[in-house]
């Protein structure tokens, strides 16, 4: 199965109580996707991430490295024009931050 994670599933991951458990989504046997500003989100809020995660900072990088290295990492700007269109189609005004993970599954078939 196709996943495509988006930076909520990411933050939430690192910083919940239960990120044990949310980490465990990542172990399943399936091919996991993101886009490239996932990254930089995570890293625009990285301190906060960080405090409220509970991890020592090798812990820390060692999850969030972790949890990279089950992903394959696309660059947005190599989605089609097209699929980033029906993508706000799609989303219209709900989450326009949505839009790049949306077009990402639209573009590798993701479930």
């Amino acid at each position: 199965m196709r996943l495509v994670v988006d930076t909520t599933i990411i933050i939430s991951a690192l910083i919940k109580r239960e990120a044990a458990s949310s980490r465990a989504i990542l172990e399943l046997d399936h091919d996991y996707y993101s886009i490239d500003a996932l990254i930089r989100e995570v890293h625009t809020h990285l301190p906060e991430i960080w405090e409220n995660s509970q991890l020592d900072p090798y812990e820390f990088i060692d999850v969030f490295l972790g949890m990279l290295r089950k992903m394959k990492i696309a660059s947005l700007s190599l989605i089609p024009k097209a699929q980033r269109e029906k993508a706000r189609e799609i989303i219209e005004r709900r989450d326009p931050k949505d839009e790049p993970f949306v077009a990402l599954m639209l573009t590798i078939g993701a479930e």
